[in-house]
């Protein structure tokens, strides 16, 4: 509702203010009041505004979501090829310890072999 300084200064004037200090209180009113006052259009403006930087960062966020879910995926799809490429480590590394098993357990029985043949030799010799 825009401020009318005319009816202002009347309404002064008809409760007893003399009409120069009601004319200067209407003008003063009009100056630094009232020019500082938001209208209703001000408001709505602004209200626009809002609304469409709102819809702006909807958009931001959403576009944020659908970034954060290909990272997602992403990262998924890596963590997916560095367990299979864990677990084909771990197969290699079992079948190397086999193969190290196997190796000394015949070291081991050689060794042993070897042992018995020799104290055998001992006990023909001694004998």
């Amino acid at each position: 509702m825009p401020f009318k300084a005319a009816s202002y200064q009347r309404q002064l004037e008809e409760a007893g203010i003399d009409h120069k200090h009601a004319q200067a209180h209407a003008m003063a009113m009009e100056s630094f009041v009232v020019s500082e006052l938001a209208t209703r259009d001000d408001l709505e403006r602004m209200f626009a505004e809002w609304k469409a930087e709102a819809v702006r960062l909807d958009a931001k966020i959403d576009k944020l979501a659908a970034e954060t879910k290909q990272m997602e995926a992403r990262l998924d799809a890596k963590i997916d090829k560095l367990a299979a490429e864990t677990k084909q480590m771990e197969v290699r590394l079992e079948a190397k310890i086999g193969a190290m098993e196997v190796r000394l357990i015949r070291w081991l029985v050689g060794t042993i072999a070897g042992s018995m043949g020799l104290l055998l030799a001992l006990l023909r010799l001694t004998s």
